[in-house]
């Protein structure tokens, strides 16, 4: 694992629940937030 995947890792396990619950805010759907989430990462 090269270091920019390491740190974008890091980036999702340590921010992921706030990337999710911004997301849900703009788009109203937990399901659909978690989705666009998962598609990020």
């Amino acid at each position: 694992m090269n270091s920019f995947t390491h740190t974008i890792n890091e980036l999702f396990l340590n921010q992921g629940q706030s990337l999710i619950h911004t997301l849900y805010r703009i788009v109203g759907c937990s399901q659909t937030a978690e989705d666009i989430a998962q598609e990020a990462y």
